[in-house]
């Protein structure tokens, strides 16, 4: 059982924070789900006609998967899960700009997107390690 010390309360920003991470993975995962050309342009490699779709859907449910591996660690307040969760999940943003590199050349607007993300995500999950606990 965790301290009251060791739980990341809902009366702090960190938690919204981290939850405003986590739904906006789940829905950009839907997005590639729902509206997979859509998504693919704002991801910064729109898809070919072809077998794209499949993949943009592969897309989406990993993403779906990566936002809810974080969502009941977040809810029951275990800190130092949510924290490490987010920072080994920021492999995902990073590749992201990688591939969009790639495929698509250096364009800052979605390089800035994809590593902005990585770069919330690793501040935040510092802010969480390193935030003083309420007793």
């Amino acid at each position: 059982m965790l301290e009251g010390n060791e739980k990341l309360s809902r009366s702090s920003p960190l938690f919204w924070f981290s939850l405003i991470a986590i739904l906006g993975i789940i829905f950009l995962g839907g997005r590639f789900l729902v509206a997979p050309h859509t998504a693919s342009a704002a991801f910064g490699v729109p898809l070919d006609d072809g077998n794209g779709v499949a993949f943009a859907y592969t897309k989406g449910i990993r993403d779906i998967f990566s936002g809810l591996v974080g969502l009941p660690f977040l809810l029951t307040g275990r800190r130092r899960a949510v924290a490490w969760i987010l920072l080994i999940a920021t492999i995902i943003p990073i590749a992201d700009g990688l591939i969009v590199m790639k495929f698509s050349g250096p364009r800052p607007q979605f390089l800035a997107i994809h590593w902005g993300t990585a770069l919330y995500m690793i501040v935040l999950a510092l802010f969480i390690l390193k935030t003083p606990r309420r007793a």
